[in-house]
């Protein structure tokens, strides 16, 4: 990473979400859970109404050969699929502040086995942008992780939320010391 851009000493939120990414990638065995379109990890504002209350990579984690990559730096406004996906939450919510997403293939299982609530979601739901975001908008149904089994041409993948970016490195932990 290239460092943060748009941090100041009154505005906590791009330091924290840089120092949990850079713990992210260093937690051995991430690289697995790391889909091909990559991950990113995202932290709002308190009170956040849009993408741009929210801080992100401007890149995403990547896997390699040598391990995980953070690619960017972190900056506000940097997402929109992930962000709209805190964004949404933090309206049923006002404590949910941060989201990761993930691979999908068999992480339901180990999710639930760390005490979290996992919901699959359609394939298909309609209209544009991120189709987690959608769905929390349509039922209102919040859980704690979010699973999109894919569509012709979408990776599966799957969203976890929290309080914390701090919160999510812990569970990334938690279900890799499963295997």
């Amino acid at each position: 990473m290239s460092g943060v851009r748009g941090s100041g000493d009154e505005d906590p939120v791009p330091a924290v979400l840089d120092a949990a990414v850079r713990r992210l990638t260093g937690i051995d065995g991430i690289g697995d859970y790391i889909p091909q379109v990559g991950s990113n990890l995202v932290y709002a504002k308190a009170d956040s109404s849009t993408v741009e209350d929210a801080a992100a990579l401007t890149g995403r984690i990547i896997a390699t050969i040598r391990g995980p990559i953070a690619c960017g730096e972190v900056a506000y406004g940097a997402s929109s699929h992930l962000a709209s996906v805190v964004i949404e939450a933090q309206r049923l919510d006002g404590e949910i502040r941060a989201g990761l997403n993930i691979r999908a293939d068999d992480v339901a299982r180990r999710l639930k086995e760390v005490g979290l609530n996992v919901v699959t979601i359609p394939s298909r739901v309609e209209g544009e942008g991120c189709p987690v975001t959608h769905y929390i908008r349509r039922t209102g149904e919040l859980a704690d992780a979010y699973v999109h089994p894919g569509d012709f041409g979408v990776e599966p993948t799957t969203t976890i939320i929290a309080r914390h970016p701090d919160r999510l490195v812990e569970i990334m932990a938690e279900i890799i010391e499963l295997e």
